[in-house]
């Protein structure tokens, strides 16, 4: 029986001889300089030095293009050399929102850039933009240089739709004016002065009524923010200048200026009596009394007391019994109400705030008894504020929260502590809270934490020793107010005391 025939094994493709390590050829320099000279090939220095030089003379190209460019668009005559440049066919009728979108895209690209730009860059493109803005105008026309204040018009009033470009604006215009005013003569400063007000009233001229409520409503809403930022001393200083310069227009206003005051005043009065709430009508009718009455003389307060009795005699006599019952029930009400106040208010000892709590507080010695059957759960027989509970430690002192944990604070650090406001520095009210600073002749290490001051052991000693001076504002006495498990408690005391 014939042998069965073998089928063929799958033919495979058979790697590529290598060439073995000893045959592979190392070319050498030489060899290959004379082989790239034969073939006519560069070497990887020649093509590095060729794209330089080429890199070179596109950038001097482009630069001169530009250059031209620019020169061309100062004269008025920049030509496209592409009919289909993409600015050329912005110019034609219906491309105008094009050309628009493109220069906000280009806009909001400068904006993003100065968002994220360092200091140093930034400084960098304000000088460039400065030395720019001196070359220009140095050597503009007078069509140029009218071309550039309505560009520089339009994105003014492009900034000023949006708040955060408005704030940017009023804060660099502050700057401005702050840096002229602090360089320029007196005579500048009048001269200023008068320019500006042909401007202004030829303004206000051709303004319209809702530019006129807007301008105003805006100078009234910035007067309100600065009132209520503002300190009493600055305060002090507005109200001073306001009568000074509301005397001095009164004396040379003529009559319709003077009438044009008074209907401008019943204006203002009437928009103030329609938005203003009850509170603050009621709060500004207690200031104008206690104005008034501060500065009465004994014989008119005798005379407003002896109408005040006529006026109260002759309406009671005219009231119903309905009304007398509400006025007496009314009378009641409020007197319970005081004495409760007088009652509840029981004043911190170191900062002088009253206590929040509505129940009623007592002093420490009147909470000794407990009542029998709460003795176990360690009720007190009176119910006390969060308040007296903390001053349980402090000696039937009244703190409050605040002090209280400022103290809880201090009981760790070993030392003296002061409460500030028992700090008194002649000159100054007794009710200010205020840092203690010892004059150079007082040898302590004071530290100033939150609230107190701290004295280490050794410098009561040497507060002791300090002299009383002769100078009422030199310095200040010590005396030891009483002492308890955490130390001394100081109190300041002045030559006046």
């Amino acid at each position: 029986m014939p042998p069965k025939e073998i089928a063929k094994p799958y033919k495979t493709r058979l790697p590529k001889e290598r060439k073995r390590q000893d045959e592979i050829r190392i070319e050498s320099s030489d060899d290959k300089q004379s082989r790239l000279t034969n073939t006519g090939e560069r070497t990887s220095e020649e093509s590095k030095t060729k794209n330089q030089g080429r890199l070179q003379r596109n950038r001097l190209s482009k630069l001169k293009i530009k250059q031209r460019q620019k020169s061309e668009e100062r004269e008025g005559k920049r030509q496209y050399t592409s009919k289909f440049h993409p600015r050329v066919k912005e110019t034609e009728p219906g491309k105008e929102e094009q050309r628009e979108r493109r220069l906000e895209d280009r806009r909001a690209r400068y904006r993003r850039n100065r968002e994220t730009e360092t200091p140093e860059k930034r400084k960098i493109r304000l000088e460039k933009a400065c030395v720019r803005m001196s070359q220009r105008t140095t050597t503009e026309t007078p069509d140029q240089h009218e071309k550039r204040l309505e560009r520089q018009r339009a994105q003014n009033r492009r900034n000023r739709r949006t708040e955060k470009g408005r704030e940017k604006r009023l804060e660099y215009q502050c700057v401005r004016n702050r840096r002229i005013e602090e360089i320029e003569t007196e005579a500048q400063r009048q001269s200023r002065l008068e320019d500006r007000k042909p401007k202004r009233s030829q303004k206000r001229e051709t303004e319209t009524e809702a530019q006129r409520e807007s301008r105003l409503e805006g100078r009234r809403s910035g007067d309100r923010q600065k009132r209520e930022t503002e300190t009493e001393a600055q305060r002090e200083s507005r109200l001073v200048g306001r009568r000074l310069r509301d005397r001095q227009r009164r004396e040379t206003e003529t009559e319709a200026q003077r009438e044009s005051r008074l209907v401008g005043q019943r204006a203002r009065y009437r928009r103030m009596k329609e938005t203003e709430t009850k509170q603050q009508r009621e709060r500004k009718q207690r200031i104008c009394v206690s104005r008034l009455r501060k500065a009465e003389t004994p014989e008119q307060r005798e005379g407003r007391l002896v109408s005040d009795r006529t006026l109260r005699s002759k309406s009671r006599a005219a009231e119903t019994q309905e009304e007398t019952v509400e006025r007496l029930e009314k009378g009641r009400k409020l007197n319970t109400r005081r004495k409760n106040v007088k009652k509840e208010q029981r004043s911190c000892s170191a900062c002088r705030t009253y206590c929040c709590c509505k129940r009623r507080t007592y002093p420490v010695r009147s909470r000794t008894t407990c009542i029998s059957r709460y003795r176990h759960r360690g009720h007190w027989r009176y119910s006390p504020c969060r308040h007296q509970r903390a001053a349980d430690q402090f000696r039937s002192r009244i703190l409050c929260r605040q002090c209280h944990q400022g103290r809880k604070e201090l009981k760790k650090d070993n030392g003296y502590t002061v409460p500030v406001k028992l700090t008194v520095i002649i000159g100054r009210p007794s009710l200010e809270p205020i840092s203690f600073e010892p004059e150079p002749s007082v040898s302590a290490d004071i530290v100033i934490k939150d609230e107190f001051i701290l004295f280490s052991e050794d410098d009561i000693e040497s507060f002791a020793d300090v002299p009383p001076s002769a100078e009422p504002t030199s310095h200040v006495t010590l005396s030891v107010a009483y002492k308890s498990n955490q130390g001394f408690y100081f109190r300041f005391l002045t030559n006046n005391e």
